[in-house]
């Protein structure tokens, strides 16, 4: 496959991964009004760490010193993304965390630059900006007032496009298996760590939606989502992924409503179609860069 089509599949694959992403929100959300935040990411992780086990046995002769510790890195970033995206949950709304999550597109580019020396190109740029509109349209109703969750919210914005970035840098080095696993295994440990520590009856109520909410974010928002962007995101820029991944918030709003009834507002559903334009205006743009490249 060429890299043409390498950057068009990993750019769908990353779509499919927003999608997967937002559907959990609301389910997340429900289930955390019934489970303390930190037990429902433990048992999470843990179900994803089972699964993946016997995959990272099997590439044992993949496992080295290096690739361990860029693990160790990705998943104590990626553990304080899910600490505050799942506290947030517990004080806002899906739709609201959903959105605020989706500022990280603002310091993907920046972070990009810094630390990889990878300049966007102008219309990712545009597209971040419109993106950012779409996103203040959404979050924002009549008052700008912050609260402890729209703060939790935004720390685990920072935390993503840190993840998206290091993403990009490790997944050309190490084995994509690999990469994943330990990356979820730190998760999980962490994760017991801070329940124990906190206090927290590791006892989880064996309810329906409860058990039903853990396979589903523990196998497919987890599992499953996380080896595609480690194999994937390789192939196109952090950038364009940051803006990929703003189908999240759109995608959390329709499930929200969906599942859980959150009723959107007019601005809502504008700031929804910009960021939707914003997708088609970073993929057009590069598009055309190339072929006249």
């Amino acid at each position: 496959m060429n890299k043409k089509a390498l950057e068009y599949l990993a750019d769908l694959s990353l779509l499919l991964i927003a999608l997967i992403w937002g559907s959990t929100f609301i389910i997340v959300k429900e289930s955390i009004e019934k489970v303390e935040p930190s037990l429902f990411i433990s048992y999470r992780f843990l179900i994803a760490s089972l699964i993946l086990l016997p995959f990272l046995i099997i590439k044992k002769d993949k496992v080295n010193k290096d690739s361990v510790l860029a693990g160790l890195f990705i998943g104590a970033v990626l553990f304080t993304v899910f600490y505050f995206q799942t506290f947030a949950l517990k004080y806002i709304t899906a739709s609201v965390t959903g959105f605020l999550t989706g500022i990280y597109t603002l310091f993907v580019p920046i972070l990009s630059y810094v630390f990889l020396r990878k300049k966007p190109y102008p219309t990712s740029i545009v597209a971040v900006f419109l993106s950012t509109i779409g996103l203040y349209l959404i979050s924002f109703q009549n008052t700008l007032n912050f609260g402890v969750g729209e703060v939790f919210a935004l720390i685990n914005a920072f935390g993503i496009a840190v993840h998206i970035i290091l993403t990009d840098y490790y997944s050309k080095k190490y084995d994509t298996t690999v990469l994943t696993a330990i990356q979820i295994m730190v998760v999980t440990f962490l994760s017991i760590i801070f329940t124990y520590a906190s206090g927290i009856d590791i006892k989880i109520k064996p309810e329906k939606d409860i058990i039903f909410a853990l396979i589903l974010t523990g196998f497919l928002a987890t599992v499953v989502a996380f080896f595609i962007q480690t194999a994937m995101q390789k192939y196109t820029t952090p950038t364009k992924a940051a803006i990929l991944f703003t189908l999240e918030p759109v995608s959390s709003a329709i499930f929200g409503y969906l599942i859980g009834k959150e009723i959107l507002t007019f601005n809502q559903y504008i700031g929804a179609s910009i960021i939707i334009i914003a997708m088609l205006v970073s993929e057009v743009g590069s598009a055309l860069i190339r072929s006249k490249r």
